[in-house]
């Protein structure tokens, strides 16, 4: 028999649990988690942080809440720009790293819009801590140009990084 887990919160709250039996703890397949995490990575992409850590710095548990909680705004930066590019994939990876919990190791590589619409792609790469397991999630986030939306994905993780430039420290 597979292993499965417990549900997170977020999805108990949303009620997306409530399959089993009233007073049965629900309990999901290793790929329904992966999709809850790429649901939840995609709230916190598509959310903009009300402060930066380093504008909290006096205060380190505020720099780590929902004060922070999201991306850097993009709206000033050139998606052909090289160093802005890896300004978003650092701000994408710190974002999940402070955010969520159960991804630990996370890597994100930036590549053009494989669709050929004039986006970003970025691939991400982590450990998805699973108790009492661990495993791998990749992500595609694909940031549309026009709305400034990402859309995140399970991607084949035989894939992962392929052809995308890996962050280096910004």
């Amino acid at each position: 028999m597979a292993n499965t887990y417990a549900p997170s919160l977020l999805d108990k709250l949303l009620g997306d649990a409530a399959e089993g039996a009233r007073g049965v703890l629900p309990r999901y397949s290793l790929e329904r988690i992966k999709d809850s995490v790429a649901r939840d990575a995609e709230h916190v992409l598509n959310s903009h942080a009300s402060f930066s850590p380093e504008d909290l710095a006096a205060y380190p548990r505020a720099s780590r809440s929902l004060l922070c909680l999201g991306l850097l705004d993009i709206t000033p930066l050139s998606m052909s720009s090289d160093r802005d590019r890896q300004r978003i994939s650092h701000s994408i990876r710190t974002a999940l790293m402070q955010h969520d919990r159960r991804l630990r190791d996370v890597e994100v590589g930036v590549r053009n819009d494989p669709r050929g619409q004039g986006g970003l792609s970025f691939a991400i790469r982590a450990k998805l801590l699973l108790h009492p397991d661990t495993d791998t999630v990749v992500f595609d986030a694909l940031l549309h140009p026009g709305s400034q939306r990402y859309e995140v994905t399970q991607a084949d993780p035989r894939a992962a990084l392929q052809g995308a430039t890996p962050l280096t420290a910004a």
